[in-house]
């Protein structure tokens, strides 16, 4: 299909933009025609595959473009790089599990200019990082990422955002995560979460650092638990035009919600 970005009209709510649903139809029709190539992915079952797809630059493989199944991954200390307009999903046929053990991220979606990139998780798939970096970031200004249904078990933090647009449904953490979500720089949109269950995070199920330029923040049926950070907290001076909120968030050592 022809490249149809969403309208974000002349400054934050100015009414000159796509509205919701038409901005949520242009999102759809990008990743479902994404998602249709996937019948023709390349499946990544070992490092070795990951290495014949991709360039090594140091500790970082950047997969060339493409749709790809993975299965079980042992990167050792190297991580991926997904650029836009790429699909890694679980494979449907065995447990599917990527494991890094560096202080980068496991996987980072990237290459701005509204680049589409996804993750998408099939049964138990699973993103970790037993290095303590996170398992997801993604970055770079315009880039917009969908990530779905997925597990995570081990990692720093679950999802770093920087200066990117992003959509997630389903994911469950659980075992040793430090924090849920830590938002940073500047989201053209606000992002809309929807089942998000992080257990026993030892940081911040939530974390909002940065500014959202447009959009109210929607998070839908979340569960949130944190023994010892916020569920979910606001910096202190940062600028969001709204937030809704359905689900719970509870911490034994801080608070359920926090606005700095």
């Amino acid at each position: 299909m022809a490249y149809d970005p969403i309208n974000l009209g002349t400054a934050a709510n100015d009414r000159t933009g796509d509205d919701w649903r038409t901005g949520g139809t242009k999102i759809n029709t990008m990743f479902d025609e994404l998602f249709s190539a996937s019948s023709a992915a390349i499946i990544l079952s070992s490092k070795a595959d990951v290495l014949a797809n991709g360039t090594l630059v140091g500790d970082e493989i950047t997969l060339n473009v493409a749709n790809y199944y993975y299965e079980n991954i042992d990167l050792g200390t190297d991580v991926i790089i997904l650029p836009g307009g790429s699909l890694l999903e679980g494979s449907t046929a065995t447990l599917s599990i990527i494991t890094s053990a560096s202080t980068k991220p496991t996987v980072t979606a990237r290459d701005g200019g509204f680049a589409a990139c996804a993750i998408v998780g099939t049964g138990g798939a699973r993103i970790n990082n037993t290095g303590g970096g996170a398992a997801i970031r993604v970055q770079d200004t315009n880039t917009i990422c969908a990530i779905r249904r997925l597990f995570t078990t081990e990692c720093g933090t679950a999802l770093e955002v920087n200066d990117s647009n992003f959509l997630l449904d389903g994911w469950t953490i659980f075992g040793t995560a430090v924090n849920g979500i830590v938002m940073t720089g500047t989201l053209n949109s606000g992002p809309i979460i929807s089942s998000f269950n992080p257990i026993g995070l030892s940081g911040k199920g939530i974390y909002i650092n940065g500014d959202i330029a447009s959009s109210d923040l929607r998070i839908n049926d979340a569960i949130i638990n944190s023994v010892a950070g916020n569920g979910v907290e606001i910096a202190a001076g940062k600028t969001i035009p709204g937030m809704t909120f359905s689900g719970s968030s509870s911490s034994t050592g801080g608070n359920g919600m926090k606005i700095a």
